[in-house]
């Protein structure tokens, strides 16, 4: 079964192709789309120094997360399609487990919380404590009923991303909860997978965005529940 892997990248040239190579080697079949965000630095260059036909490249201007991997999508070509970090927090292992789960499911959604308890979890307690928070805004004014909606590294059947994702409202890292409240509310199943992500240096975390990032999807679900058809019964 075919696959189209999107890999998001902002300033990514430091990993980026160590992350597109790996994926290369692990699904020698995969179809490889790169959305470049308006980086700054050399991650176009990177990409294209790859010269593999299995590699496509999309240079845009900083558009955010959720806008990047739907670029992808909007080209896609395979049954599958896979968006994962560039960072190489979740490589070729985490995306495998996750075809091998998809069975009878539409989407297939890594996480780092699921089964775990909160000192299980790598990474600082402050990140720990704000993922905790995010992932109750996200039960409270989405109805999502799982343990981590953020993690990089999501599986679905084309035609489930392509009808749900092709009108996305939040275009940054809240993207992730529209498009799995759109899923859910179209009746596509939906898995969650417990995957254990590698320590990365690098991450594009920042505690100053945290007001922007809770207003964002505060106005993201807003704008769902009052004004898109995935709010209305």
């Amino acid at each position: 079964m075919g696959i189209s892997i999107i890999i998001p990248a902002h300033n990514e040239a430091e990993t980026i192709k160590s992350t597109v190579t790996g994926f290369l080697r692990g699904f020698p079949d995969a179809e490889i789309i790169v959305v470049d965000d308006g980086s700054t630095d050399g991650t176009f260059g990177e990409v294209e120094s790859i010269r593999s036909k299995k590699v496509k490249i999309v240079r845009q201007k900083r558009s955010g997360k959720g806008a990047a991997v739907m670029s992808g999508v909007s080209i896609a070509g395979e049954r599958l399609v896979a968006f994962v970090d560039a960072d190489g927090a979740f490589g070729v292992g985490s995306l495998k487990t996750l075809v091998e789960k998809l069975n009878g499911y539409d989407c297939v959604i890594a996480s780092k919380w699921k089964g775990q308890k909160f000192a299980d979890v790598e990474g600082g307690a402050a990140k720990k404590v704000f993922g905790r928070l995010w992932n109750l805004l996200s039960r409270i004014l989405l109805g999502l009923e799982f343990e981590d909606t953020q993690a990089g590294l999501k599986l679905f059947r084309a035609t489930a991303i392509k009808k749900t994702g092709a009108s996305l409202i939040g275009k940054g890292f809240e993207f992730d909860a529209e498009i799995l409240y759109k899923l859910k509310r179209s009746g596509f199943k939906i898995r969650e997978v417990f995957v254990r992500p590698k320590n990365t240096k690098k991450s594009r975390f920042s505690y100053l965005n945290i007001p922007f990032m809770f207003l964002n999807m505060l106005a993201m679900a807003v704008a769902l529940k009052l004004f898109s058809k995935y709010g209305k019964r």
